[in-house]
């Protein structure tokens, strides 16, 4: 490990700014909406926007599951450098997401285009917490491998420790994330990658696999383990066979020992490391406790890094990951508590 003083993480992802408000169903239904469910917005939904973005209370949080993950390692250890690198548009959401990103503690290099407006996520809550989303990608799809070389990226991600990206950003640029797995393998930096989404696995498994050879740690929930494991040819509901067939994927350097990390909500983590396969329990909340699980795995991944780049052992990555999730599900959105009470 580095001295602490030059700690630094390096993220790469799609950054949405999340816009919420209170709502009753009427609304999320007179939208065309379905209460409770997720979608991606069209075009078509732009007066939405406009009509919630005018509502008194309204609230604006960075957003984007990478970009979740970077604030959370911020947050969780002011002593480290954290980068984050994504595409937004040349608008005022692009300028609050920085704001965002920036107040807790993230240093944004972000490629800002003019063909697209910046990513948005309509987060409408209704009824007993019910939460409606509507996303729509817009910039964050347009980055750019020529902003990835371009001198002050590169300088970001030659300072950096180690390397953080979700899967997500395999649909927009995969030639960047193999270049950054490259970087990592040949200066043997850990670079940690977040399966993301089961889409991903059944859509995008060639990029997958090419990004995949360069990550050294491999995040993924119970769902997204089930996906994978699938993929692979194993049994969808043997996770722990599952988490064996991911660490035996192809691996460039060999100089660091892949371990796998499979969350399964308020089960055990699963974890595989030097070929044993290892539980981790988690402490339940109580349900009246619980308020939101948006952002709880990208929180996990925060918690879990932020311990890696304090150099503590998988036990404790996992506990500072279970501190941060359980943290994060007790408030409103991807959102953390005002005080860091957690001593590594």
């Amino acid at each position: 490990f580095y001295s602490p003083s030059s700690m630094s993480l390096f993220v790469i992802g799609n950054p949405l700014l999340d816009i919420s408000v209170h709502v009753e169903n009427d609304f999320v239904i007179k939208h065309g909406k379905e209460p409770g469910l997720a979608s991606l917005g069209e075009k078509s939904d732009d007066p939405l926007f406009d009509e919630i973005q005018a509502m008194e209370g309204v609230e604006y949080v960075a957003g984007g599951a990478s970009q979740n993950t970077a604030r959370g390692v911020a947050f969780m250890a002011k002593d480290l450098n954290v980068t984050y690198v994504g595409c937004v548009g040349d608008d005022e959401n692009g300028k609050r997401l920085a704001a965002q990103a920036q107040s807790g503690g993230v240093n944004t290099l972000y490629n800002v285009t003019d063909k697209s407006s910046t990513g948005r996520c309509a987060v409408m809550v209704s009824g007993s917490a019910e939460r409606t989303l509507v996303a729509q990608i817009s910039a964050a799809n347009d980055y750019s491998h020529e902003h990835f070389l371009s001198e002050e990226v590169q300088t970001a991600l030659n300072n950096a420790t180690a390397v953080y990206a979700a899967g997500f950003f395999l649909t927009v640029s995969p030639d960047t994330l193999e270049a950054i797995g490259k970087h990592c393998a040949e200066n043997n930096k850990p670079f940690f990658v977040n399966i993301a989404a089961p889409f991903l696995v059944d859509f995008f498994w060639d990029s997958m696999v090419k990004v995949f050879q360069y990550a050294d740690v491999i995040f993924g929930n119970e769902t997204e383990g089930a996906a994978i494991t699938k993929k692979l040819g194993g049994d969808e509901k043997d996770l722990k066979a599952g988490l064996k067939l991911v660490a035996d994927l192809e691996k460039v350097n060999k100089e660091r020992v892949r371990t796998v990390v499979f969350t399964q909500g308020k089960d055990d983590v699963l974890v595989s490391e030097n070929g044993e396969i290892a539980s981790y329990s988690v402490e339940a909340l109580p349900q009246e406790k619980v308020i939101d699980t948006n952002a709880a795995g990208d929180s996990f991944c925060a918690g879990y890094l932020a311990a890696y780049l304090k150099g503590k052992d998988t036990a404790g990555c996992v506990d500072a990951g279970h501190y941060l999730a359980a943290e994060v599900i007790q408030l409103s959105g991807a959102t953390f508590p005002a005080e860091n009470t957690y001593k590594f």
